[in-house]
């Protein structure tokens, strides 16, 4: 194994380490560090006095993996506030779309809250679980939209405030159609998340 090949070996295994976020960044740390103990090397007239100098793989992987993280962070951070700002734009939308007059505020209020609890789910739990299967899914939307109904049906009832069945379930509809809405746009940013990772544009 010439000497190239022995500090490619060592830079391969150090890149591993780093968990650098890209590809793209991947290679160019790749390159950085060969080109860095090939003149080195030259330097010091052995490759073995250049590792020596630049010391242990685990330091100096662990010093590169504070950096990577962060950027990884930084990278999560704007995916999620932008999902979380485009679902509640979306919900705020359809709430003022189908409000009654007056009733835009308390509406909103609900409709954002949705949108906050189940983009906390979604990061905390649901992207971790398997994908559900499509006729689970749908039972899910159906059991949603009937407690909502239900539960706007009751809480009027219990107020003593008249509020039909159709009119419970418009609103159950509307309710389900933000949560489904924010379901669809942080899949959409996690897809385009990860399209931006492999494609090295993050």
């Amino acid at each position: 194994m010439t000497e190239h090949d022995r500090a490619a070996a060592f830079v391969d295994d150090l890149v591993a380490r780093t968990r650098v976020p890209t590809p793209l960044q991947r290679e160019d740390l790749r390159r950085e560090l060969l080109t860095y103990f090939d003149d080195a090397a030259r330097l010091r007239g052995t490759l073995d006095e250049a590792l020596a100098a630049f010391g242990a793989a685990d330091e100096v992987a662990s010093r590169l993996c504070i950096v990577y993280r962060a950027q990884r962070v930084l990278a999560h951070a704007l995916r999620i506030t932008a999902g979380l700002t485009v679902s509640i734009v979306v919900a705020l939308g359809l709430e003022l779309a189908v409000s009654r007059p007056g009733a835009f505020r308390g509406m909103a209020v609900l409709a954002s809250l949705i949108v906050l609890v189940l983009v906390l789910w979604h990061e905390l739990v649901g992207r971790r679980l398997r994908p559900p299967s499509a006729t689970a899914r749908a039972a899910r939307w159906l059991a949603a939209f009937l407690a909502l109904a239900a539960w706007e049906y009751g809480i009027h009832h219990y107020g003593g405030i008249s509020l039909g069945v159709l009119r419970a379930a418009a609103i159950s509809g509307v309710l389900v159609t933000v949560a489904a809405s924010t379901a669809v746009i942080m899949a959409g940013a996690d897809r385009a998340f990860c399209t931006l990772i492999q494609s090295d544009q993050v």
